[in-house]
């Protein structure tokens, strides 16, 4: 007696991504967190005006397409005057997005878009609000000042062939043998039972698939 049934392979490039501050660090309305990249720290300095989020779009964002950042803005309660930025570093450099005196004394969001540029890779977003004028992509100076960064990525499509063997008919005992090759490394899973089953990781090579340890 012979059955038939259909294997669905999926193919995800290795990258960890997250579309918020909080996802990605943790939680980031801690006054003590350091939710900030090396060099900059990210540990809230004078326990008043903080980042209390980021939020974007796309954890992945094809090259030379937009990308919309929130950033969650907490200015300070008393009679002063914060300004806040926003920073994007394209894998080069770092360009400013944003610069302006807070518009509000209480929380509030500003969110805005931006071309990520044509270089694949990973790029971050830093929002920061500082109570006196900061000199660079970082704040570091004065007595009132957060950074909050979250990164994300910047790819082409993912690329890849695939070739199995050709038998239209299997045993239990048997297997497909496959090849593949992708223009990124990626993890290749098949799913059963609601269960996620890797099979490889890497950019090209062999792998097979076993009848035999298949519940069916």
């Amino acid at each position: 007696m012979y059955g038939k049934f259909l294997i669905l392979l999926f193919f995800l490039p290795i990258i960890f991504g997250a579309k918020t501050c909080s996802e990605y660090w943790g939680d980031c309305s801690s006054r003590i967190l350091n939710d900030a990249f090396h060099p900059c720290s990210g540990i809230e300095v004078g326990s008043d005006e903080h980042v209390d989020e980021i939020y974007i779009m796309k954890e992945i964002v094809k090259p030379n397409e937009k990308q919309i950042v929130t950033c969650t803005f907490v200015p300070t309660k008393y009679w002063s005057i914060d300004r806040t930025y926003i920073y994007y570093f394209d894998g080069d450099k770092w360009i400013k997005l944003l610069e302006e005196i807070a518009p509000y004394r209480y929380k509030y969001n500003k969110t805005i878009s931006f071309n990520v540029g044509n270089k694949e890779g990973e790029k971050i977003i830093r929002c920061i609000i500082s109570r006196d004028p900061i000199n660079n992509e970082c704040a570091k100076g004065g007595q009132y000042y957060d950074n909050d960064d979250l990164k994300f990525y910047v790819l082409k499509p993912l690329n890849c062939n695939i070739s199995c063997s050709e038998k239209e008919v299997y045993t239990r005992e048997e297997e497909i043998s496959c090849n593949f090759r992708c223009d990124k490394p990626v993890r290749i899973f098949y799913i059963m039972n609601d269960t996620n089953y890797t099979i490889t990781y890497g950019n090209y090579g062999d792998f097979y698939i076993d009848f035999s340890k298949l519940d069916f």
